[in-house]
Formats: structure tokens, sequence, C-alpha cells
């Protein structure tokens, strides 16, 4: 499971999530650090893609499949970090928007304007998770890809679709608009039954 897939699923496992995130503040300062440091991890793949590309007419002809795979996994992982800063760029959003709002610092208009640019955030973690899922599957040559490419569709395109689901139902809440369409989280969290001990 990957945290920008989990805090929409705690969310929406929450009593009541049309009023905003309950206990984020303590995370906010880590999902600013994720950013940061995703961002900075794919500017450094970005770079590291463009010395690859420059390596291409230098490749022997036996290397070429080889030189394919890294530059395919390198834009394929930059690709992954841009949709993590997307997603974890709207939940910064989310939460802010409802700090600001239930401290009385912005009126009900600027709530339902701010989720409109929160929906737009994660509306493009999904399209990137989704094409960085596409640019993986292009080359996959070993076992080991196949194990990855499974869990990319798992949480970059089925996760990512089910966090926008659920922020659509609380921004659509606000928007007053249908808010109550199910979410199928349990495509990829399984809920077993609990026990009680004998008594």
């Amino acid at each position: 499971m990957i945290p920008e897939v989990a805090t929409a699923y705690r969310l929406y496992k929450q009593p009541n999530p049309f009023d905003g995130p309950e206990g984020w503040e303590g995370s906010v300062k880590q999902r600013q650090q994720r950013v940061e440091y995703f961002t900075r991890g794919g500017e450094l793949l970005r770079k590291a893609l463009g010395h690859l590309e420059a390596a291409s007419p230098k490749v022997a002809t036996g290397a070429r499949e080889e030189l394919n795979y890294l530059r395919n996994k390198t834009e394929s992982y930059a690709g992954l970090l841009d949709t993590l800063v997307k997603a974890q760029q709207g939940y910064l959003a989310f939460e802010e928007t409802f700090r600001l709002y239930k401290a009385k610092n912005i009126e009900r208009a600027d709530l339902v304007r701010r989720l409109g640019t929160v929906m737009e955030r994660l509306a493009e973690a999904r399209r990137l998770g989704r094409r960085t899922t596409e640019t993986f599957a292009l080359v996959a040559d070993h076992p080991s890809d196949l194990g990855v490419l499974y869990r990319a569709n798992l949480f970059l395109v089925t996760g990512l679709e089910l966090v926008e689901e659920t922020m659509r139902n609380i921004v659509n809440y606000h928007h007053g608009r249908e808010y109550t369409r199910p979410v199928a989280w349990d495509k990829i969290y399984r809920e077993f039954p609990r026990f009680s001990p004998e008594r």
C-alpha cells in the first residue's frame, strides 16, 4: 500500500469525511517533505534520462535493449515520483482548506473554490499514475517487472481512481451535488470479519 492511496481510504473510513480530515495536523510537515524529496528525485531521474539519451548513439548494437530497458525504467520512476507529488499536493491543499475554514479564516465560497483545486490535483495524479503504469508496461523483460506492474495497476491505477472517487463525493457534498456514490475500496482493501473471544 502506498500512503497516497491509504490516506484517502482512512478519510473514507472516518465517521464524517465531509467535515474534512481528522488528525492530519501532525502529517503536514511529512507531506511537505515528501513533495520536496520526490520533486528533487524526479529532477535527478530526468537528468539521468538525458545522459542515457546522450549515450544512445555510442552504445554497441548488442547493448541497445539494455539501454532501452534502463531508459524505460528511469522514465517510469520519474513518472511515479511526479504522481506521488501531485497526490501529496492535493492532500496538502485539502488539509489547508478545511483548517482555514474551521478557523473561520475563509468563507464557504472559498472552501468550495479551493476544493475544486484539490480535485484538479488529484485528477492529475490519477492521470499521471495511469501514464506511468502504461510507460512501465512497454518494457517488461524480467519476471520481477510483472510483479511491479501488478502493484502499479493495483495502486497507481485502481488506487488513485478510488482516491479520486472518494474525494469527488466530498467535493460534491460541498457543491450540493450527488455525493453518495459508493466507492469500491474492497478492490484493494479486504476487510476481514472481527471475532470476539468467547465469554
